[in-house]
């Protein structure tokens, strides 16, 4: 995805199918996020953008090595069954933006470690 596709994606807004974050402070939330994206038509989690704003926060070249890294983890360990996510880095002005999308499920209903089905 191209920097001036992902700014026309993010000025579009929050909708079903895209969602936004501006870190992963809450793995248990990320992973509700990731079974229900599973469990419906698939969907597009986009990292660096402020979820109430729209505005962009991008992040460090250490923050996304930690983000794709903690949400490898997220999609296997919090998502029941596990679930393999597509992630891409895109630059744009200040940082970098973590894309990640996520297919709809072959294996449902998915749930959380929890039990709990989103």
């Amino acid at each position: 995805m191209k920097e001036i596709d992902i700014i026309q994606q993010i000025k579009l807004g929050e909708v079903s199918k895209v969602q936004f974050k501006e870190r992963l402070l809450d793995n248990y939330d990320i992973g509700c996020e990731l079974v229900a994206f599973s469990n419906a038509h698939g969907g597009t989690l986009i990292v660096g953008v402020k979820d109430k704003t729209g505005s962009v926060n991008p992040l460090s070249y250490l923050e996304v090595q930690e983000t794709t890294s903690t949400l490898g983890n997220i999609a296997s360990e919090n998502v029941v069954p596990a679930i393999l996510i597509e992630m891409e880095t895109v630059p744009v002005d200040g940082g970098s933006l973590v894309v990640a999308h996520i297919k709809e499920g072959v294996n449902k209903p998915y749930h959380d470690n929890r039990g709990i089905v989103g």
